[in-house]
Parts: C-alpha cells; structure tokens; sequence
C-alpha cells in the first residue's frame, strides 16, 4: 500500500475493551509478511507482520520532524513519535484509524487512555511538527488502541478448560481429523454414504469417511481458479459446497467461491453436472466439467458472505454487503444488487444458468433483482438449515445465519421470505453509529435478530447448527455456535418468551473421559458442520492462514 499519507493530529480517548478482531490493513486488505529482504528502519514491530512493504516514507518523516526539534525533546519524544507514525503499518491500521467506521479514516491512530495521556502531557506542543492540520476528537466509543494492540495476538494456540464462567454448560471435543489447510466448510451429500466433504479455503476438497478415513487424492483440487492472496486472515478463497437433492443419482454439485475475470474480483457459484463425479470413482470429481451459475462482482476485498444450501429444490446463496467499512456502497439496502442479501435460484431449468422461483418476494417489483429472498446482511458467516426435530419435526426448514458485524454487534438471524435484516441502517438490534439521520430510520419489511451479543463477548460470529443428533439428546433442539475472534462457543434456545444463549465450557479432564474425548480444540473457529447423523462439529485451525496447515475437526459431546 502506498505510504504517501498526509498526517493530521487526531487526539483519540478510547476505552480498552478485552481481545480484538481480525487484522485489516487501510486498504481494506489483510496484513502480510514483507518479502524477507525487506529495508525497515523505523517501523520494525512490523517488520515480519503488517501492511507495510516498507517504512522509507514514515523514516522520512520522522527524520525531518527530529531535525526540527530541539535535543531534550528528541529524547522525551521520539518514542513517541515513532510509534505514532508507525501505525500506519499495524495489521490493525484499518481500525486504529476507524477505516472500517467511516469513509474518510483517520489521519491519526487511536492510542490508549495512558499512553495517550503521556503523549499528551510531555509531547503535545509537538504536535504542530507531526501535522499541519491538529485537531482534537474525543471518540470514547472505539475499542482498538495503540500499544494494546501489539499483545492482541498472545494467546494461547488451544482453548483449554474454561468451566467456570456464569450461564455455562461444560460439553467436550472429540477430535476427529486434524492436519488440513484452514477450511471453511465441510458437508455430507445425504446419499447414504455417511462421507464428510471438507473444504479447505485454498480450493482443496477432501473426503472422510464415516470412521474419518481421509481419502487421497482429493474430491476435487480447485485452486487454479481461486484468487485469494497468500496472507493471514485473507477472507476470500473456495467458500462453500452443497449437493443437489438429488445427488446420488445426477452427480450434480455446486461450488461457491472468488476468483478473477476480465471485469475484475468475482464470487462466483457454478454448477459440476454429471457425469462430474466419476462412474469408476465415485471419490473422485472431474474438474474439468464446470458450468458457470453466477458471477458476483466484489467492489473490495472482503465481506464475501460463504454459505450455499438447498431447501425445497432451491439453491440459496447468501453474500456479503461487497466490504470495506459501514457499506459504503450502499448494497445491503439496495434491491438492485445482489450483495448483502440471501439469495434463492431454481438450478432445475433447461437452457438457462438458473430460473426464479414463482413465489420469490420481489418477482413483481421491476426495481428489484428477483433473486432475491431476503436483504440487509453485512456478511453472513455461515447459514444452515435446521434438519427439524426427529421425532417432532418441529423446527424443519429454519434457516439460521451469523451475521459478522462491525462496531458493537454480532447477529444471529432466521431468514424469512422478503425480510430485511438492517444493515446498515441497524447493526444488531441498534442504530448503526455512521447512519444518518439514525433518530429516523424506517425499515420496511424489518426482520429483527433472534439474538445480539456486543464486542465485549465476541467480535466475529461463526453461524453454527442446530443440534439433531442422537448421540447427545441433551443437546437436541440447541443451535450451536461460535466466534471467531476468541474461539468461544455458545447455543441458544428458543422459547415462548424469546431466545436465551449459554456459554459452552469445556470439561477437565476429569470430565472428558474415554473416547479421544478432550477439553481443548483449536482457536480459530471459521465453520461448523453436521453429518448426516446430525452430528455437529467444530472446524478450526491453529492459524488463520489458508496456505498453513493447523486445521482441526472436532465433535462435539455431552457426556452427562
């Protein structure tokens, strides 16, 4: 990224909250390694790490700033100015700069109550050296700050045994496949077969058997078409799979995922159509019988949304809002574009790429894509359906989304025909901080969340399953879920009076006996998945990186 920045003074007060979210560079993209020949001189917290290629600008400016200033100051001072100069380069940059908050960041980072109040107390009449333009902000309400954000990172690889939190309920892991790239996915095809397709974010898919046999080679190697950069906490790259219904006799699956085209940066949904799975293996897909659904253009790097899924004969596509911060595009609002919404096809149609569905919501409405089921979603990560109860079928054809969101909320919605879910007028049950006027929002068609939780539990929620299996009853009609962020796991549970969440702890060892059974898994939490059991897992992995292996798969169990 280009470090040609002109620097203003902005003075932040900010209050420190616990844990951060994911690393995003002022570009909107993920922070990166530098090549290892790479000249830092100044800036070297970032060296290894961060959105810099190099600090020769920042130098610079700070080698002319100690030029100007008189030797006492240098030596009271220079830290200072250092680290404040240096941010641009933190792989949080994005948000010490409230990049993702307004359309015009920040041209000063936020520093944190102490630090700020050192600066300010020994530096301040420095300040004309740093900037031509000072100006003094008071901003109590953001939650990223220097130097905290230098220690977000130090914590521990596997989240061990957290039992005592209030509203908790202690399960255990089973882990059950390990050593695979990041994934973001895995799913059964409901063909009998009792197999689990794992989708790595690279464009692997691999198949494990019921006893979690991992079969070589791949189903299917994608990663020719998939453009996702090689850096930390990249979001794009193979997103999703799902199964026709009628799989196991038309071989039919579909694959959503972003790549490159002549018009630029695509999510793109294509149908592999038989004879795409191999008559002589049937564990084996051929790649080279792809049939373009649909091309999405991405306007920015991240907020892809990530799930597909069938109910009733239709493919439902959910995506994000297009990214960068507070929708600058305006899409999650507008019914002329197909981002931030959930979106339904009929795939069952000769000679087209896909029909629309007789009763979709907006079929009549000539100034709205009909695509389109439901709208207002920021970045849907992930939605499943609920299999229903197996004795009851209560609860039979829910569709259940995390919604990531941005400031203060993490969202969890069930779809409904011509919904629209807020954003980004609302972010979970508030007015979002940037819209305008936000005393006089009227939503048509407002679906609100089932359930919110703020930036003080988790910062990046990872929609989950309702659990159906029989191996835990006592989980039975919980839907599970997670965050990202810091690896916590949660349910929830309808009620008459509303939804009610639980912490998920994990058991000692005392508690987690027999059976490969263990109280710690992997921190990054980026799926789940349900076998054709109605079993659930976790998907996580040691890192957030697609190109390192670290992945882990877990079930989860109720001993009691």
């Amino acid at each position: 990224m280009s470090l040609n920045v002109q620097y203003s003074i902005l003075l932040l007060f900010t209050l420190i909250c616990a844990g951060y979210s994911h690393p995003q560079c002022l570009d909107s993209q993920a922070p990166f390694t530098p090549e290892p020949d790479t000249p830092f001189q100044l800036c070297l917290e970032y060296q290894s790490f961060g959105c810099c290629n190099d600090d020769s600008v920042i130098t610079q400016h700070y080698q002319g700033v100690m030029g100007l200033i008189s030797a006492s100051d240098r030596v009271t001072c220079g830290h200072y100015i250092q680290n404040i100069l240096c941010q641009i380069c933190s792989p949080y940059a994005a948000h010490l700069y409230d990049a993702e908050g307004s359309p015009t960041p920040k041209s000063f980072p936020s520093l944190c109550p102490s630090y700020l109040a050192g600066f300010t107390a020994r530096c301040s009449h420095l300040i004309p050296y740093i900037t031509l333009n000072p100006t003094a902000v008071l901003a109590p309400s953001l939650t990223y700050c220097y130097p905290d954000t230098l220690n977000s990172d130090n914590r521990t690889t596997n989240l061990g045994n957290i039992n005592s939190e209030d509203n908790c309920d202690v399960l255990c892991v089973q882990e059950v496949a390990n050593n695979f790239f990041p994934a973001t996915s895995a799913k059964h095809a409901n063909d009998g077969t009792h197999r689990l397709f794992l989708v790595e974010q690279r464009g692997m898919i691999w198949i494990y058997l019921s006893n979690f046999t991992k079969i070589f080679p791949p189903f299917l190697d994608w990663r020719p078409s998939i453009f996702a950069r090689s850096r930390s906490y990249d979001e794009r790259g193979l997103l999703d799979l799902a199964f026709h219904p009628e799989f196991r006799q038309n071989g039919r699956f579909y694959i959503y995922y972003t790549t490159r085209t002549e018009v630029g940066h695509v999510t793109r949904l294509t149908n592999h159509a038989k004879p795409q799975v191999s008559t002589i293996n049937m564990n084996v897909a051929n790649a080279s019988n792809e049939r373009v659904i649909l091309d999405i253009p991405q306007p920015a790097f991240n907020h892809n949304g990530g799930s597909i899924l069938f109910y009733q004969g239709f493919l439902y596509l959910f995506t994000g809002d297009g990214g960068k911060g507070g929708d600058p595009y305006g899409n999650g609002q507008n019914l002329n574009v197909l981002l931030g919404k959930a979106l339904r096809i009929d795939v069952d149609v000769a000679n087209r790429s896909y029909g629309i569905p007789n009763d979709n919501p907006f079929l009549s409405n000539p100034n709205a894509r009909p695509e389109i089921y439901a709208y207002g979603l920021r970045n849907p990560w992930k939605c499943t359906l609920d299999r229903g109860d197996p004795l009851t079928g209560i609860g039979y054809g829910r569709i259940f989304c995390g919604d990531v969101g941005q400031d203060d909320f993490e969202e969890l919605d069930i779809m409904e025909r011509g919904g629209n879910y807020g954003w980004n007028q609302l972010e979970g049950h508030a007015c979002f901080l940037h819209s305008s006027p936000c005393h006089n929002i009227h939503l048509g068609d407002y679906v609100p969340p089932i359930h919110v939780y703020d930036h003080s539990i988790g910062r990046s929620i990872t929609g989950g399953f309702v659990y159906r299996g029989c191996e835990s009853p006592n989980l039975n009609g919980a839907y599970i879920f997670g965050d990202w962020d810091n690896g916590r796991l949660f349910y929830l549970r309808g009620q008459s009076t509303g939804w009610s969440r639980r912490n998920i702890c994990m058991g000692s060892a005392d508690y987690c006996v027999g059976n490969g059974l263990s109280g710690s898994y992997a921190r990054y939490i980026s799926s789940f998945a349900e076998d054709e059991k109605g079993e659930v897992y976790i998907i996580s992995s040691i890192k957030a990186h697609k190109d390192m292996q670290g992945g882990r798969m877990y079930k989860i169990v109720d001993p009691s």
